[in-house]
């Protein structure tokens, strides 16, 4: 009884200190950890998000490996890094992160070629665009292999080594649609809902079975981005946002090992929204929303 009455102590000392934490954190944010000369594996380099996070941490001087199934795509991402800023330290791999053979054989090459990695940012992702009964088969398969399945084999890849040192930042991609499931993006939204799931539980592994608190974690959830994955979506109040200023906020979110990265910010309130509404009631505020996603077949499936 006096243990459980201590601990229940404990609780509720940790939950006024996270709310005094939480609220410190709405006026004074994180200060920004440096990353110059630290290496940084960036999967889904070759366009969208993925280019734009690259752009940016080449300027703040990290040593960037850029995995990309996208040769060419991979290319021009360090073309356009070079220009905006000569002497960048960019390597490149081909890499078709579905393949667990040939990511564990490219992660070794990394660590041996530039050397052991700090921070792993999880962000390949394909988008179909299409209802349930229109997904070909092969477009189910491949959305969940890429956008969910590639994130164990790269974190199988590079978790030991950060957990030896007790050190690094896993940074993961997941969406709102991680959270708010959206029609025509029923595989989608099921693997960026694994994600949030894989994402949870090892933090949970680190802190319980690894027992390392020295491993930042990064969830990152953008609302709907021209990046090209998605051509054209109607919701009332807001559209698409510009993946420039997009990947400003989150890189900068990054930097300072926020938890939880959300942009626009407002839909860091979805989850909890969607928690307290009677189920009904969530329903009234989605008709209100309104958020049409038309059939995305015309440019077939989109990679990120």
């Amino acid at each position: 009884m006096f243990q459980d009455v201590l601990a229940f102590i404990v609780l509720f000392f940790r939950l006024v200190f996270a709310y005094m934490k939480a609220v410190v954190r709405l006026v004074v944010a994180p200060s920004r950890v440096p990353v110059r000369g630290k290496v940084v594996v960036l999967t889904g380099s070759a366009s969208g998000l993925g280019r734009e996070i690259a752009l940016r941490l080449a300027v703040e001087g990290a040593r960037l490996v850029l995995w990309d199934i996208n040769e060419l795509g991979n290319k021009e991402t360090a073309e356009l890094i070079e220009a905006a800023t000569p002497g960048a330290d960019v390597s490149l791999y081909t890499v078709d992160v579905t393949n667990s053979d040939l990511v564990k054989a490219s992660a070794l090459r990394v660590q041996i070629e530039v050397g052991e990695v700090y921070m792993l940012v999880n962000n390949a992702g394909v988008l179909v665009g299409e209802s349930l009964l229109a997904l070909k088969e092969e477009d189910i398969r491949r959305t969940i292999n890429i956008n969910l399945v590639s994130a164990f084999w790269t974190l199988r890849a590079f978790l030991p080594a950060m957990l030896e040192a007790d050190c690094g930042h896993i940074v993961t991609t997941c969406s709102t649609g991680g959270q708010n499931a959206m029609h025509r993006l029923a595989d989608y939204c099921a693997s960026k809902f694994g994600i949030l799931g894989l994402d949870e539980a090892l933090e949970s592994e680190l802190r319980s079975v690894y027992q390392k608190t020295g491993i930042q974690q990064t969830l990152v959830c953008p609302h709907f981005l021209n990046t090209g994955m998605i051509h054209s979506i109607k919701q009332r109040g807001h559209g698409m946002s510009e993946t420039p200023e997009a990947a400003d906020v989150i890189v900068d979110g990054i930097l300072r090992q926020k938890r939880y990265v959300f942009y626009p910010k407002i839909f860091s309130l979805s989850a909890t929204v969607k928690e307290l509404l009677p189920h009904d009631g969530r329903l009234a505020l989605l008709d209100f929303v309104n958020v049409k996603i038309p059939s995305q077949n015309q440019t077939g499936l989109h990679e990120d």
